[in-house]
């Protein structure tokens, strides 16, 4: 709801499972493997390093950190789908990517 004024609301069954949700595929304190219903290609490794939790993944065909991601999606019909990604992190060299994922 940040698009139309701010507000935050649940997300509904189809939303979790067709569009926004994710899954935790292997696990532990100190790292777990998040895998995202409409960004199956790759997944995001969540890690512990000392006090810093960081989110890691390939952007742009390069490891990064990831900073944040914007779905674009597309509210036609019974279900909601994900039209595209738009992924954004900052590389080892300290370099900002940004990488554009089209649908399924």
């Amino acid at each position: 709801m940040l698009a139309e004024d701010g507000r935050r609301e649940e997300l509904s069954w189809a939303e979790r499972k067709l569009a926004y949700g994710f899954s935790v595929s292997e696990g532990n304190p100190e790292r777990c493997v998040l895998n995202l219903v409409a960004f199956k290609q790759r997944s995001i490794v969540v890690e512990r390093r000392g006090p810093a939790v960081r989110a890691m993944l390939t952007i742009a065909g390069k490891r990064a950190v990831l900073g944040r991601i914007f779905a674009q999606a597309r509210e036609g019909g019974l279900l909601p789908s994900v039209e595209y990604l738009d992924v954004f992190g900052t590389g080892a060299d300290g370099r900002r990517l940004k990488e554009r994922i089209t649908s399924r």
